[in-house]
């Protein structure tokens, strides 16, 4: 089991799977304590870490099956559990929700996975930023631009080309970053300095750790925060 080391790492990771038909999905995160022994639990009672021979025989009767993805969350690992169609010991005993539905989208933080067009291309997986929060930034944003002193605006702007990448999320800056211009014109503000090139996100950049060896590493540096408090 590997876990990755950044959140968008992660999210990386949960757009390919479902991309590839992982549909099905849960998630949370376990406290580092137990991380190791429910990980192995997934592993005996899903395969998760199957080998390519047993996973096209499952895919070839119809079953589903099941990946897991890892990441530091907190005090803890945060996971997402995700399984293709078909029936399983997966869909039995999780309460699993189908990303391609609206209501039940594979969500974290304020993000969520949704099928959205792209310009001259077929529609694709692509994390975005939910709509409210969406809505509450662009806002947030464009009253910014409309006053007098803009180093509010400025460390608006700074935070948000923070966010990843994503093409989703890349939408969602432009729209922001356009509105703010416009209303900044309109209440008489000298033009905002604003990125034209959004950053992408680098799937390749992934930096990965096989579980034992995290967990012991993770469990070695709290100690060292103990010692040193």
């Amino acid at each position: 089991m590997i876990v990755v080391h950044r959140l968008t790492s992660a999210m990386v990771a949960v757009q390919q799977l479902v991309a590839r038909e992982f549909y099905w999905h849960t998630g949370g995160v376990i406290p580092l304590e137990k991380a190791e022994r429910v990980v192995e639990k997934f592993g005996e009672l899903y395969g998760i870490e199957e080998s390519p021979s047993a996973d096209r025989a499952r895919r070839r009767r119809g079953e589903a099956r099941t990946r897991i993805v890892l990441w530091p969350d907190g005090g803890g690992l945060g996971f997402f559990l995700l399984a293709t169609d078909g029936p399983g010991t997966v869909k039995e005993q999780e309460r699993l929700q189908d990303a391609r539905e609206a209501r039940q989208r594979v969500r974290i933080r304020d993000y969520e996975l949704a099928m959205l067009p792209r310009r001259g291309d077929v529609p694709r997986w692509t994390w975005r930023i939910e709509l409210d929060r969406y809505r509450d930034l662009l806002d947030e944003g464009c009253r910014y631009a409309r006053r007098e002193d803009q180093s509010a605006a400025v460390e608006f702007i700074r935070a948000l080309l923070k966010r990843p990448g994503f093409n989703g999320v890349r939408t969602q800056q432009r729209a922001i970053l356009a509105a703010m211009r416009h209303d900044a014109r309109r209440a008489g503000r000298p033009p905002l300095l604003v990125v034209e090139r959004l950053p992408w996100v680098r799937a390749h950049l992934r930096r990965t750790e096989p579980l034992p060896v995290w967990l012991a590493e993770e469990t070695r540096r709290r100690a060292l925060m103990h010692v040193t408090r």
